[in-house]
């Protein structure tokens, strides 16, 4: 029997999601169920690289499944459409009379008044890679790329040696190869700054750069160039985030803020007037990009100010009057829009639970425009009108509602035991009856610190859209996505704990998996979860906090690692250190520190501790000559699990990398998953039943 309390405490949690109109609410049993094949093979329109022509008039890659991409342009002011003409990328230039064209792997610039459009040296063909569009001269007339060397790491072919008839490889020469005499340096192909000009664009000037990458950058009012070059920890190295400038004439470069840390998605925006840079880092505790807040460098005087201290910023522009930016924050799986002034007042703009993303403001200031998604799967390109708050949408990308029943889902907060209110999403099954009680799905997102809540799962990953947790709902599971502390949103003192411990752990997982426990537990008590029949999914980072969590808890019935990350210091140096590795000197990683300066970070995790788990689990991985994670730690817990006893599967996926490479493999994955579910997480009755 459900108490009472219990069933009101539900009926508030799902009201929101089944009270719909009685025409909708039937149109909506009509539709067909989703299966995983339908989530996995869902195809929908795309549109990327948000700018503008002239202002009022927005421009976006368009492409439609199975066609070819589109520049597409919205004349605001009549509300009409326009296809220009087919490209993957189309950058503007500010005075409109200019077009940086991504056609393959080759750019070209046209002349928007003769249509001619001349070819410009293709970077892949020289052994780079631009990770950025590239980036328009406020005059027009000069362009940038910032690229980085591709592949980024010397090749893994081995060179076999013979002497005396006898073939041997010697491992300290491969390694002096790969990674540097003696093992102390990385040996690897650095980045650049390559600059056209209109009038001669086959003969771009190339600036070496000595960091690893760099691809955030823009253009000052007087010619010269700022950009964000990076200095990974990987291999001896203390990483480091700077802002600095090229004098595109002379060469010469300049820095002009340097912090310790790898701010991978730092990125700046020159002021309108050229005075000064917006840049996001972490610049509390300055290890990795725990918490980017927004910061104000003064170019001449070299000193900044921080604009932001309790958003996570993920976009950000500015207004042509230089007087303010407009940013998107995090909030939870979602995001909101605001606007700071210089004097760090911050004011909402957006409400409602959906992503908002690729920021973008008029030339003239006076419209916001962006992408919107929400757990539906519904997907927007919209404009918000600045000085009325109105917005508009453009067009709609994607609606899976319209084709199927999907599951009701909302994104939900639980207090952790410690005190930090975390964000998840929730799925309920279509037509969830709150006296029942339901298995449960529970997929913890990969990414670790400084990883969002993500809108997308493993299997369905390449649509980016949610659906799969709607096809596991549709099943009959309640499906929960939770969040944890560590995706940085919940402030920075949660990072500066954790370092502060000096001590393996620096990547958040034992913390995490309390957070993930605590969520599993709020639900169960919310009375509609059957505690005997509960699964649990780890992808990459999230693998390794499901991992430790098994550790600790019988609380699952099933468990199921997908390419899992190495569980803690010991198994991730292990495997850097080893196989193609060996030879190479030991990565800094996030603890900031080498071996010999605090070996116990370096010995710690919890490897060994995989005897204790004794939860039927199914390990996935792929190949990491193809960009999945080293499986020697899974190996290890396969191993342990067969010695203990314990039910165990492990299926290696050798064609795909990190993730599914088609829908064949997500298609077998699912198999795999689902089979596994139906043996270990047998139909039977709560405990009260």
């Amino acid at each position: 029997m459900v108490s009472a309390r219990r069933l009101s405490r539900w009926a508030a949690l799902v009201a929101a999601l089944l009270l719909l109109p009685p025409r909708v609410a039937a149109e909506t049993a009509e539709l067909p169920l989703l299966s995983m094949q339908d989530a996995v093979d869902f195809n929908a329109a795309s549109a990327s690289d948000l700018g503008w022509s002239a202002p009022g008039r927005l421009i976006a890659i368009w492409q439609e499944p199975g066609e070819e991409a589109e520049i597409v342009e919205w004349n605001l002011a009549t509300g009409t459409r326009r296809v220009i003409e087919k490209a993957e990328r189309a950058i503007f230039s500010p005075d409109g009379r200019w077009i940086l064209l991504l056609r393959g792997e080759r750019w070209w610039l046209k002349n928007v008044r003769t249509g001619k459009a001349e070819p410009i040296a293709s970077s892949a063909e020289q052994g780079f890679v631009a990770l950025s569009p590239p980036m328009w001269a406020r005059d027009s007339r000069s362009f940038a790329f910032l690229e980085s060397a591709d592949p980024p790491r010397a090749s893994k072919t081995t060179s076999v040696s013979e002497a005396d008839g006898v073939r041997f490889v010697d491992v300290g020469a491969e390694a002096d190869r790969r990674f540097g005499s003696g093992g102390t340096e990385q040996a690897m192909m650095k980045s650049r700054v390559r600059i056209g000009r209109v009038d001669a664009p086959a003969a771009l000037r190339a600036f070496d750069i000595a960091e690893d990458a760099a691809y955030r950058g823009g253009w000052g009012k007087g010619g010269d160039f700022y950009f964000m070059p990076l200095e990974g920890h990987w291999y001896g190295h203390r990483s480091r985030t700077m802002v600095r400038a090229l004098d595109p004439v002379s060469g010469r470069s300049t820095d002009l803020y340097t912090q310790p840390g790898l701010m991978q998605l730092g990125a700046l925006r020159v002021s309108p007037d050229g005075r000064s840079i917006a840049f996001t880092a972490d610049v509390d505790n300055r290890r990795w990009d725990d918490f980017d807040s927004l910061s104000l460098l003064d170019i001449r005087t070299r000193k900044v100010r921080r604009l932001t201290t309790s958003l996570y910023v993920s976009d950000f522009d500015w207004a042509p009057s230089g007087d303010a930016l407009f940013l998107t924050a995090r909030d939870g799986a979602f995001s909101q829009i605001y606007r700071v002034d210089l004097h760090s007042r911050v004011r909402q703009i957006s409400k409602g639970d959906e992503r908002r993303y690729d920021l973008s403001v008029s030339p003239d200031g006076k419209w916001l425009a962006y992408l919107a998604e929400d757990a539906l799967g519904h997907r927007d390109l919209r404009v918000l009108a600045v000085a009325s708050g109105s917005e508009m949408t453009l067009a709609t990308l994607v609606e899976p509602a319209r084709a199927f029943r999907l599951a009701s889902a909302r994104q939900v907060r639980w207090k952790t035991p410690d005190g930090p209110m975390l964000h998840g999403l929730l799925f309920l099954p279509p037509g969830f009856d709150p006296k029942r009680k339901y298995p449960m799905f529970v997929d913890v997102h990969g990414g670790g610190p400084a990883a969002r809540l993500y809108l997308s799962g493993v299997l369905a990953d390449r649509a980016r859209l949610p659906l799969e947790w709607h096809a596991w709902a549709d099943k009959g599971y309640i499906v929960f996505v939770p969040n944890y502390r560590s995706s940085g949103e919940y402030g920075p003192q949660i990072a500066a704990e954790r370092y502060a411990a000096r001590d393996w752990d620096t990547q958040g997982i034992r913390q995490d998996a309390a957070d993930i426990e605590s969520g599993v537990r709020w639900l169960i008590g919310q009375g509609n979860v059957n505690p005997c029949r509960i699964a649990i999914l780890g992808h990459s980072a999230g693998g390794a906090r499901v991992q430790y969590l098994l550790t600790r808890t019988s609380l699952f019935t099933a468990a199921i690692l997908h390419d899992p990350i190495p569980p803690g210091a010991l198994a991730q140096n292990l495997a850097m250190m080893t196989g193609d590795y060996a030879g190479a000197p030991v990565s800094i990683g996030t603890t900031g520190e080498l071996l010999g300066e605090n070996p116990e970070a370096y010995f710690g995790g919890y490897l060994i501790d995989g005897v204790r788990i004794r939860t039927p689990t199914l390990i996935m991985v792929g190949n990491p000559d193809k960009g999945a994670i080293d499986p020697q730690s899974s190996e290890f817990l396969f191993s342990l699990l067969r010695a203990n006893g314990v039910p165990a599967r492990m299926v290696r996926f050798v064609d795909d990398g990190h993730n599914p490479g088609s829908s064949a493999a997500s298609m077998r994955r699912y198999r795999e998953m689902d089979g596994w579910l139906d043996q270990y997480l047998p139909d039977r009755p709560a405990p009260s039943e």
